[in-house]
């Protein structure tokens, strides 16, 4: 049964030609709050994509088997992924002990990272990031973060934790 319900959440029941794009959210606001969903989801269809959105570590109560069969749905059945900005990445996914990192989900970031890997494989699709989303890509590929521009380069002035930013 949740594997059906996993099913119909990436699954495009249309018969259309637009590059169908899997969009992986990692706060709640990315999901409910109407103006940064709409924002992010309007741009892929002006862009000609249809999103499909994918919920908060929807994949979280499966079994392993589950979880590949659920991410392998996805990378075939979906062109490409876009991981939309979000909360900070747990340190524990690139290596490190927490420092600075704040308000993250280990549980999810593993998850969100694997799907990203999945689609790092030649010929699965595209991957994009938006603001986290960069970072879920360079943890992906095996890149280390720095927890905190301002604490870790004093000299940087960018200035953007819990705000809408310009990317």
């Amino acid at each position: 049964q949740t594997t059906g319900e996993i099913h119909s959440l990436a699954v495009n029941t249309t018969q259309n030609e637009s590059t169908q794009i899997a969009v992986i959210a990692n706060q709640i606001d990315s999901i409910l709050e109407p103006e940064t969903r709409e924002l992010n989801l309007h741009s892929l269809r002006e862009a000609g994509a249809e999103p499909y959105l994918i919920p908060l570590g929807v994949d979280l109560r499966l079994s392993h088997s589950q979880k590949m069969q659920f991410r392998s749905m996805i990378t075939e059945t979906l062109d490409g992924i876009v991981a939309v900005g979000g909360a900070d990445l747990a340190p524990s996914t690139y290596g490190e002990s927490v420092t600075e990192a704040q308000n993250f989900n280990e549980a999810r970031d593993r998850s969100e990272i694997a799907l990203v890997r999945d689609y790092l494989t030649p010929d699965r699709g595209a991957c994009f990031g938006i603001c986290r989303g960069h970072q879920l890509m360079g943890v992906a590929m095996g890149y280390k973060l720095l927890q905190d521009i301002p604490t870790e380069l004093p000299r940087n002035r960018v200035l953007h934790r819990n705000s809408m930013h310009t990317i």
